[in-house]
Protein backbone atom coordinates (compact mmCIF):
# COMPACT_ATOMS: atom_id res chain seq x y z
CA UNK A 1 0.00 0.00 0.00
CA UNK A 2 1.32 3.42 -0.92
CA UNK A 3 2.25 5.69 1.98
CA UNK A 4 2.44 9.48 1.74
CA UNK A 5 4.64 11.64 3.94
CA UNK A 6 3.97 15.20 5.02
CA UNK A 7 6.83 16.40 2.81
CA UNK A 8 4.88 15.28 -0.28
CA UNK A 9 1.99 17.67 0.38
CA UNK A 10 1.73 20.19 -2.45
CA UNK A 11 1.56 23.34 -0.30
CA UNK A 12 2.96 23.28 3.21
CA UNK A 13 5.10 24.96 5.82
CA UNK A 14 6.81 23.14 8.70
CA UNK A 15 3.67 21.59 10.19
CA UNK A 16 0.60 22.53 8.12
CA UNK A 17 -0.30 21.74 4.52
CA UNK A 18 -3.28 22.28 2.20
CA UNK A 19 -4.28 21.59 -1.37
CA UNK A 20 -7.27 21.79 -3.68
CA UNK A 21 -8.04 18.80 -5.90
CA UNK A 22 -10.28 18.04 -8.82
CA UNK A 23 -10.46 14.28 -9.16
CA UNK A 24 -12.07 12.15 -11.84
CA UNK A 25 -10.20 8.87 -11.46
CA UNK A 26 -9.81 9.11 -7.70
CA UNK A 27 -7.03 7.74 -5.51
CA UNK A 28 -6.60 4.11 -4.54
CA UNK A 29 -6.34 3.18 -0.88
CA UNK A 30 -3.27 4.65 0.76
CA UNK A 31 -1.91 5.70 4.13
CA UNK A 32 -0.20 8.85 5.38
CA UNK A 33 1.80 9.92 8.42
CA UNK A 34 -0.25 13.04 9.15
CA UNK A 35 -3.77 14.01 10.18
CA UNK A 36 -6.04 15.13 7.37
CA UNK A 37 -9.24 17.15 7.10
CA UNK A 38 -11.15 16.76 3.83
CA UNK A 39 -13.92 19.06 2.66
CA UNK A 40 -16.03 18.24 -0.42
CA UNK A 41 -16.45 21.42 -2.50
CA UNK A 42 -18.34 20.03 -5.50
CA UNK A 43 -19.47 16.72 -6.91
CA UNK A 44 -20.11 13.46 -5.10
CA UNK A 45 -18.64 10.04 -4.59
CA UNK A 46 -17.14 7.85 -1.91
CA UNK A 47 -14.36 8.55 0.55
CA UNK A 48 -13.12 5.38 2.21
CA UNK A 49 -11.55 5.56 5.68
CA UNK A 50 -10.07 2.43 7.27
CA UNK A 51 -12.00 0.26 4.82
CA UNK A 52 -15.37 1.90 5.57
CA UNK A 53 -16.98 3.72 2.59
CA UNK A 54 -18.75 7.05 3.18
CA UNK A 55 -21.01 8.63 0.56
CA UNK A 56 -20.02 12.29 0.30
CA UNK A 57 -21.28 15.45 -1.37
CA UNK A 58 -20.74 19.20 -1.13
CA UNK A 59 -20.60 20.41 2.45
CA UNK A 60 -19.29 17.13 3.88
CA UNK A 61 -16.22 17.35 6.09
CA UNK A 62 -14.16 14.27 6.98
CA UNK A 63 -11.51 13.53 9.58
CA UNK A 64 -8.75 11.05 8.67
CA UNK A 65 -6.46 10.26 11.56
CA UNK A 66 -2.76 9.44 11.57
CA UNK A 67 -1.98 6.05 9.95
CA UNK A 68 -5.59 5.37 8.92
CA UNK A 69 -6.12 4.11 5.38
CA UNK A 70 -7.85 6.40 2.92
CA UNK A 71 -9.27 6.07 -0.60
CA UNK A 72 -11.09 8.49 -2.93
CA UNK A 73 -13.64 7.20 -5.45
CA UNK A 74 -15.55 10.02 -7.22
CA UNK A 75 -18.85 9.63 -9.01
CA UNK A 76 -17.89 11.55 -12.14
CA UNK A 77 -15.90 14.53 -10.93
CA UNK A 78 -15.25 15.55 -7.34
CA UNK A 79 -13.45 18.66 -6.12
CA UNK A 80 -12.29 18.91 -2.54
CA UNK A 81 -9.92 20.63 -0.16
CA UNK A 82 -7.41 18.75 1.96
CA UNK A 83 -5.82 20.25 5.06
CA UNK A 84 -2.98 18.31 6.67
CA UNK A 85 -1.05 18.79 9.87
CA UNK A 86 1.53 16.63 11.58
CA UNK A 87 1.36 15.26 15.11
CA UNK A 88 3.84 17.81 16.38
CA UNK A 89 1.48 20.65 15.46
CA UNK A 90 -1.41 18.90 17.21
CA UNK A 91 0.40 18.07 20.42
CA UNK A 92 2.34 21.34 20.78
CA UNK A 93 0.17 24.02 19.23
CA UNK A 94 -3.40 22.89 18.68
CA UNK A 95 -4.17 21.20 21.98
CA UNK A 96 -4.57 23.10 25.22
CA UNK A 97 -5.89 22.27 28.67
CA UNK A 98 -9.42 23.32 27.75
CA UNK A 99 -9.90 21.06 24.75
CA UNK A 100 -7.65 18.08 25.47
CA UNK A 101 -10.42 15.80 26.75
CA UNK A 102 -12.68 16.70 23.84
CA UNK A 103 -10.04 15.96 21.22
CA UNK A 104 -8.95 12.76 22.90
CA UNK A 105 -12.56 11.63 23.04
CA UNK A 106 -12.76 12.03 19.27
CA UNK A 107 -9.42 10.35 18.60
CA UNK A 108 -9.49 7.27 16.41
CA UNK A 109 -6.41 5.87 18.10
CA UNK A 110 -7.63 2.31 18.62
CA UNK A 111 -6.48 1.82 22.21
CA UNK A 112 -7.70 5.14 23.60
CA UNK A 113 -10.32 6.45 21.16
CA UNK A 114 -13.98 6.76 21.94
CA UNK A 115 -16.20 3.80 21.14
CA UNK A 116 -18.53 5.30 18.56
CA UNK A 117 -21.80 3.55 17.93
CA UNK A 118 -22.58 2.00 14.57
CA UNK A 119 -24.22 5.20 13.29
CA UNK A 120 -21.33 7.48 14.17
CA UNK A 121 -18.72 8.36 11.57
CA UNK A 122 -15.72 10.64 11.13
CA UNK A 123 -17.79 12.79 8.79
CA UNK A 124 -20.12 15.74 9.32
CA UNK A 125 -22.08 17.98 7.00
CA UNK A 126 -22.26 21.76 6.80
CA UNK A 127 -24.93 23.77 5.05
CA UNK A 128 -26.12 27.35 4.60
CA UNK A 129 -23.98 30.18 5.93
CA UNK A 130 -21.77 27.78 7.86
CA UNK A 131 -20.89 25.94 4.67
CA UNK A 132 -19.92 29.18 2.91
CA UNK A 133 -17.80 30.17 5.92
CA UNK A 134 -15.91 26.87 5.77
CA UNK A 135 -15.31 27.27 2.03
CA UNK A 136 -14.06 30.83 2.46
CA UNK A 137 -11.60 29.75 5.16
CA UNK A 138 -10.29 26.88 3.05
CA UNK A 139 -9.84 29.07 -0.01
CA UNK A 140 -7.91 31.62 2.05
CA UNK A 141 -5.83 28.91 3.69
CA UNK A 142 -4.65 27.60 0.32
CA UNK A 143 -3.94 31.14 -0.81
CA UNK A 144 -1.89 31.93 2.30
CA UNK A 145 0.24 28.82 1.80
CA UNK A 146 0.69 29.64 -1.88
CA UNK A 147 1.96 33.20 -1.47
CA UNK A 148 3.39 33.13 2.07
CA UNK A 149 2.86 36.83 2.70
CA UNK A 150 4.10 38.39 5.96
CA UNK A 151 2.56 36.79 9.07
CA UNK A 152 1.05 34.01 6.96
CA UNK A 153 1.90 31.42 9.64
CA UNK A 154 -0.25 33.24 12.19
CA UNK A 155 -3.12 33.30 9.73
CA UNK A 156 -2.98 29.64 8.71
CA UNK A 157 -2.61 28.47 12.31
CA UNK A 158 -5.74 30.39 13.20
CA UNK A 159 -7.60 28.91 10.23
CA UNK A 160 -6.63 25.35 11.12
CA UNK A 161 -7.66 25.80 14.73
CA UNK A 162 -11.03 27.18 13.60
CA UNK A 163 -11.60 24.33 11.14
CA UNK A 164 -10.65 21.68 13.64
CA UNK A 165 -12.87 23.20 16.33
CA UNK A 166 -15.86 23.37 13.98
CA UNK A 167 -15.35 19.74 12.98
CA UNK A 168 -14.90 18.66 16.59
CA UNK A 169 -18.06 20.47 17.67
CA UNK A 170 -20.07 18.83 14.90
CA UNK A 171 -18.67 15.40 15.73
CA UNK A 172 -19.61 15.89 19.37
CA UNK A 173 -23.27 16.01 18.35
CA UNK A 174 -22.91 12.47 16.97
CA UNK A 175 -21.49 10.88 20.09
CA UNK A 176 -23.67 8.25 21.79
CA UNK A 177 -25.28 8.96 25.14
CA UNK A 178 -22.96 8.63 28.08
CA UNK A 179 -19.76 9.33 26.15
CA UNK A 180 -19.24 12.60 27.99
CA UNK A 181 -18.89 10.60 31.19
CA UNK A 182 -16.56 8.18 29.44
CA UNK A 183 -14.29 11.01 28.37
CA UNK A 184 -13.75 11.97 31.98
CA UNK A 185 -12.44 8.47 32.64
CA UNK A 186 -10.44 8.14 29.45
CA UNK A 187 -7.26 7.87 31.50
CA UNK A 188 -8.57 4.53 32.75
CA UNK A 189 -8.22 3.27 29.19
CA UNK A 190 -4.70 4.61 29.07
CA UNK A 191 -3.93 2.88 32.38
CA UNK A 192 -5.29 -0.38 30.98
CA UNK A 193 -3.01 -0.01 27.97
CA UNK A 194 -0.01 0.62 30.22
CA UNK A 195 -0.91 -2.36 32.42
CA UNK A 196 -0.82 -4.61 29.36
CA UNK A 197 2.35 -3.13 27.86
CA UNK A 198 4.42 -2.03 30.87
CA UNK A 199 7.35 -4.26 29.89
CA UNK A 200 7.66 -2.52 26.52
CA UNK A 201 9.53 0.70 25.84
CA UNK A 202 6.59 3.07 26.32
CA UNK A 203 7.03 6.75 27.07
CA UNK A 204 4.78 9.57 28.19
CA UNK A 205 5.64 11.54 25.05
CA UNK A 206 4.58 8.69 22.72
CA UNK A 207 1.27 8.11 24.51
CA UNK A 208 0.52 11.81 24.74
CA UNK A 209 1.25 12.43 21.08
CA UNK A 210 -0.72 9.49 19.77
CA UNK A 211 -3.72 10.34 21.94
CA UNK A 212 -3.62 14.05 21.00
CA UNK A 213 -2.55 15.30 24.44
CA UNK A 214 -0.05 18.01 25.14
CA UNK A 215 2.68 16.01 27.00
CA UNK A 216 3.01 18.46 29.90
CA UNK A 217 -0.77 18.54 30.42
CA UNK A 218 -0.98 14.76 30.11
CA UNK A 219 1.74 14.43 32.77
CA UNK A 220 -0.14 16.69 35.19
CA UNK A 221 -3.57 15.10 34.87
CA UNK A 222 -2.05 11.62 35.03
CA UNK A 223 -0.46 12.45 38.38
CA UNK A 224 -3.67 14.03 39.64
CA UNK A 225 -5.70 10.98 38.59
CA UNK A 226 -3.37 8.21 39.81
CA UNK A 227 -1.39 9.86 42.57
CA UNK A 228 2.01 9.38 40.95
CA UNK A 229 3.84 10.38 37.81
CA UNK A 230 3.81 8.33 34.61
CA UNK A 231 7.37 7.01 34.97
CA UNK A 232 6.83 6.10 38.61
CA UNK A 233 3.61 4.29 37.74
CA UNK A 234 5.35 2.19 35.07
CA UNK A 235 8.29 1.34 37.33
CA UNK A 236 5.87 0.31 40.10
CA UNK A 237 4.06 -2.04 37.69
CA UNK A 238 7.34 -3.59 36.60
CA UNK A 239 8.46 -4.02 40.20
CA UNK A 240 5.17 -5.63 41.26
CA UNK A 241 5.37 -8.11 38.39
CA UNK A 242 9.00 -8.90 39.20
CA UNK A 243 8.12 -9.47 42.85
CA UNK A 244 5.34 -11.83 41.82
CA UNK A 245 7.74 -13.83 39.63
CA UNK A 246 10.31 -13.99 42.42
CA UNK A 247 7.69 -15.41 44.77
CA UNK A 248 5.98 -17.85 42.42
CA UNK A 249 8.67 -19.07 40.01
CA UNK A 250 12.27 -20.22 39.88
CA UNK A 251 13.00 -17.94 36.96
CA UNK A 252 16.54 -16.57 37.11
CA UNK A 253 16.76 -12.99 38.32
CA UNK A 254 18.44 -11.87 35.08
CA UNK A 255 15.46 -13.18 33.09
CA UNK A 256 12.97 -11.50 35.41
CA UNK A 257 14.77 -8.20 34.89
CA UNK A 258 14.42 -8.50 31.10
CA UNK A 259 10.85 -9.82 31.09
CA UNK A 260 9.63 -7.00 33.34
CA UNK A 261 11.11 -4.24 31.20
CA UNK A 262 14.00 -3.05 33.36
CA UNK A 263 16.95 -1.61 31.47
CA UNK A 264 19.59 -2.98 33.82
CA UNK A 265 20.21 -4.83 37.07
CA UNK A 266 20.88 -1.71 39.13
CA UNK A 267 17.56 -0.12 38.15
CA UNK A 268 15.74 -3.28 39.18
CA UNK A 269 17.50 -3.49 42.56
CA UNK A 270 16.76 0.17 43.29
CA UNK A 271 13.09 -0.26 42.45
CA UNK A 272 12.72 -3.37 44.62
CA UNK A 273 14.42 -1.60 47.50
CA UNK A 274 12.11 1.40 47.13
CA UNK A 275 8.82 -0.48 46.87
CA UNK A 276 9.52 -3.65 48.90
CA UNK A 277 12.47 -2.60 51.07
CA UNK A 278 14.34 -5.79 50.22
CA UNK A 279 16.55 -7.52 47.64
CA UNK A 280 15.52 -10.17 45.09
CA UNK A 281 17.26 -12.97 46.99
CA UNK A 282 15.76 -11.99 50.33
CA UNK A 283 12.27 -11.67 48.87
CA UNK A 284 12.51 -15.13 47.31
CA UNK A 285 13.92 -16.66 50.51
CA UNK A 286 11.24 -15.00 52.64
CA UNK A 287 8.48 -16.41 50.47
CA UNK A 288 9.97 -19.91 50.66
CA UNK A 289 10.12 -19.70 54.46
CA UNK A 290 6.50 -18.51 54.64
CA UNK A 291 5.38 -21.54 52.68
Amino acid sequence: MREFSFEQVQLHDEHIGAQYFESVNGFSTHRHNFVELIYIRDGAGVQEINGVPYEVKRGDFLFVNYEQTHGVFPNGSMTYYEVMFDLEFISRELINKNNAFDILGLSAFEDFGADFDENAAPIVSFSGDEMYTIEHILKDLVSELSFKNPLYKNVIHGYVETLFSKLMRKLAYHLPEGLSDQKQDVLLKIMDYINKNFSEDISLEDLAERSFYNPSYFSRIFKERFGMGFKTYVIKLRTDKAAELLKTTNMPIKDIIVNCGFNDKNAFYRALEKWYNTTPSKLREQHVMEE
